[in-house]
């Protein structure tokens, strides 16, 4: 959900700058990445609100167990 939430955030901008067609490919940048973000998330079944709420996991205190000095 994390990988399709980030690219949401920023269509904003994408779309403010990348708007312009792209005559080798026929469309914009933006439409290009709204396509592709869009059935991704149909796919999943997953709403922009739903994908605006997420948040990362709560980071964990991780390592190495110590031991005790002999």
């Amino acid at each position: 959900m994390g990988l399709l939430a980030g690219p949401l955030e920023v269509m904003p901008w994408v779309r403010q700058w990348h708007d312009e067609p792209d005559p080798n490919f026929g469309q914009s940048c933006a439409e290009a990445y709204d396509t592709y973000l869009t059935t991704q998330r149909e796919t999943r079944n997953l709403t922009e609100d739903a994908l605006r709420a997420w948040l990362p996991p709560q980071a964990t205190r991780g390592g190495r167990t110590l031991r005790p000095p002999n």
